[in-house]
């Protein structure tokens, strides 16, 4: 999803890309934006562009969001008798 919200004003509009990645915003009035784009699975990206023709075209990078996992390590723990000098194998 793509989303183009004026700087000044309470103006924005959202887009699906396709496929590709490639999206389309039509009737956009001329001024300054902020463009995020979000997916699932990707860093969201925000960043400034100014629309100051009819036709504009701004590359955007997104990364790969990064993971976070919790491992979480338990053992039984067996009781040893110290009252006798006898090994003992488990």
């Amino acid at each position: 999803m793509v989303m183009l919200r004026a700087k000044t004003s309470d103006w924005a509009k959202t887009a699906n890309t396709d496929a590709n990645g490639q999206f389309e915003l039509n009737a956009v009035p001329l001024g300054e934006y902020s463009v995020s784009v979000a997916s699932p699975g990707f860093v969201q990206t925000d960043q400034y562009v100014e629309v100051n023709s009819v036709r504009f075209r701004s590359p955007l990078s997104t990364g790969v969001a990064s993971t976070k996992e919790i491992v979480e390590v338990t053992e039984n723990l067996q009781v040893v008798a110290t009252d006798s000098a006898t090994p003992n194998t488990w």
